[in-house]
């Protein structure tokens, strides 16, 4: 990508755009289904979705031929930004399952338990 070329960083720029708010919509989701965040697990989930939907953007014009009409550039950026982190921890056991070799994480935080007048449904 040349400095000359204002296009292109438009396209970069909106490509991180896309894959910020995806990455968004992405850790919400999990925390309001009770996942137990942490300031590290947003910051990592946020930077492999962005990442993955730079990638996204970059391959897309090498493999825009094989893909049907409707899979405009955008929305697979979305979608590789969506499925970011997961797609990520998914080649981490892909890894360690044919490699043997375990690669070390931190440990997941516990949801605390709430108090049982909290619980009642009213």
């Amino acid at each position: 990508m040349t400095t000359t070329d204002s296009s292109e960083w438009y396209g970069v720029v909106g490509a991180l755009i896309i894959s910020a708010i995806s990455a968004s919509i992405s850790i919400l989701q999990r925390v309001l289904a009770g996942y137990p965040a942490t300031a590290l697990w947003v910051f990592s989930e946020a930077l492999a979705a962005i990442l993955a939907g730079y990638l996204m953007w970059d391959i897309y014009p090498h493999i825009q031929e094989q893909l049907p009409d409707w899979a405009s550039q955008h929305l697979l950026i979305a979608f590789a930004a969506h499925l970011g982190g997961r797609v990520f921890k998914w080649f981490e056991l892909l890894i360690e399952k044919r490699t043997g070799t375990k690669i070390p994480t931190a440990p997941r935080a516990k949801k605390p338990k709430q108090p049982e007048s909290e619980n009642r449904v009213r």
